[in-house]
């Protein structure tokens, strides 16, 4: 059986804070990634280098992504970007319900808009879901859950394929180590799970797979354990991928696992 290739989502957040930096930054990722022909790489600068980001990308080991959207299409809402200003700009993907734009308010009510409006403007969702602390109880498992029922509300089995999940444990975000291998692969076990008995998937053809992916302090020292012990389907890349010699590293591995 064929296997799915990799996907390693670099999230640059609030950087760089220069077009010329992020014209480096991309530059120095795309030799990687047209290397590496089992990693789908995909790029999420600040919205306003989209463009430029999108020119040096796009073929199908390198996409464009943005880091967020408004859940209007248009209209009077002075700062903000709807999908299909995005999809104009040269994105394909789009973060939705980062623990960061939870932080600032978004309930799981707004991250399904967000995604049911990605997916009619031709966006592909990338869905961050994670508890904030991982309870010795296991209410954490529940919480998970509920974040994958709300997010995909509506959300026709038609486009699960466009779908892609990353758990991010948000008290793993920018902590000095990520979580290990083997919680990673409880976990994505889980997500999947949820997401087969949600659609009744066991009935369904074997080529629909949810990819779900890994985040919160990624580097290059864990990446190979995260992709196999932890059976993840790729990466969501912080910090890292700010870098381009450690993201290339980071492509290089997952090529390799």
């Amino acid at each position: 059986m064929k296997k799915n290739p990799k996907i390693i989502v670099g999230n640059w957040k609030m950087n760089p804070q220069t077009l010329d930096e992020a014209k480096r930054i991309a530059r120095g990722v795309k030799k990687t990634a047209e290397e590496v022909k089992k990693v789908i790489t995909i790029m999420c600068p600040p919205t306003v280098f989209t463009s430029a980001v999108a020119s040096l990308s796009n073929n199908r080991y390198l996409y464009t992504g943005v880091q967020n959207i408004f859940t209007e299409t248009h209209g009077a809402y002075t700062g903000e970007i709807s999908a299909d200003m995005a999809r104009n700009a040269g994105a394909r993907f789009v973060i939705v319900g980062h623990s960061e734009r939870r932080r600032m308010g978004e309930t799981d009510a707004v991250v399904n808009k967000k995604i049911l409006l990605a997916l009619t403007s031709g966006l592909n969702p990338i869905i961050c879901i994670g508890e904030e602390n991982h309870d010795r109880d296991g209410h954490y498992l529940s919480v998970i859950k509920e974040q994958v029922h709300a997010a995909l509300q509506n959300v026709a089995l038609v486009d699960i394929p466009r779908i892609v999940i990353a758990y991010e444990p948000i008290w793993a975000v920018g902590a000095d180590k990520a979580m290990n291998a083997h919680d990673v692969h409880v976990m994505t076990i889980l997500i999947r799970k949820t997401i087969i008995d949600l659609y009744k998937l066991r009935k369904q053809p074997k080529q629909i797979h949810i990819p779900v992916l890994y985040g919160g302090s990624v580097d290059p020292t864990n990446t190979a354990g995260i992709l196999t012990e932890g059976s993840a389907d790729g990466l969501l890349v912080g910090r890292q991928s700010l870098d381009p010699k450690a993201f290339s590293d980071i492509l290089r591995i997952a090529n390799a696992a």
